[in-house]
């Protein structure tokens, strides 16, 4: 990828970005400008973080067939699969839904190729900046300063 001088400086001078960018580089990762609000940021967080993010797009995807779920064995199951995210993402299903076509798109998706929804490309980076938002925002300072 071809940068300018200026654009080179932009990112070496940004403190936070920077050693995230070098580590990204060291690790065998392509140079990108790594623009703000650009998903291509998401590849500077720890995979922890992504896999927890990935975690909770599906928990948000699955929420209503959830709601229904009463058997206790299934409950036991999704809360060791979903630490953390389930049953708590009712809470948040609300401020998702505008995006639940998109969502629901990711499902079906994911079904097509075998898959998990977490690895199915969102269709609006700006329903991940809210989730980075309201749970991760460590990570959403990183994807948008």
């Amino acid at each position: 990828m071809d940068c300018t001088v200026t654009q080179a400086r932009e990112l070496i001078g940004n403190a936070k970005l920077w050693p995230k960018v070098k580590a990204h580089l060291a690790a065998g990762g392509e140079f990108e400008l790594f623009p703000a609000k650009d998903p291509s940021r998401l590849k500077l967080l720890d995979e922890a973080t992504r896999s927890s993010i990935g975690k909770w797009l599906e928990a948000l995807a699955a929420a209503d067939g959830w709601r229904r779920i009463v058997d206790g064995a299934k409950v036991r199951e999704l809360k060791a699969e979903y630490p953390g995210i389930y049953p708590d993402v009712f809470r948040y299903t609300a401020y998702f839904a505008k995006w639940r076509v998109a969502l629901e798109g990711m499902v079906r998706s994911a079904a097509e190729k075998g898959c998990r929804v977490s690895q199915v490309e969102c269709p609006d980076f700006n329903m991940v900046l809210l989730l980075l938002k309201l749970r991760f925002p460590e990570a959403y300072e990183l994807c948008c300063s």
